[in-house]
């Protein structure tokens, strides 16, 4: 019998586990302007997001 082989790409030392997803719909000016943050800060669109996220947490302007 052949061994059994692990799925989909490798974990990563350290990083907690993705398994979820949100869906998020924006207009031309805002996709262009998430392609131009993305590009300038040679990072993925995804981690301009969560990043994006971090700071608005950090600044407290989640809180009343």
């Amino acid at each position: 019998m052949s061994e059994k082989r692990g799925r989909g790409r490798p974990k990563k030392n350290g990083y907690a586990a993705r398994n979820n997803q949100y869906l998020v719909r924006l207009t031309d000016e805002e996709y262009a302007e998430l392609d131009d943050l993305a590009a300038f800060a040679g990072k993925t669109k995804a981690d301009i997001l969560r990043e994006g996220i971090k700071m608005f947490r950090q600044y407290g302007k989640y809180e009343d």
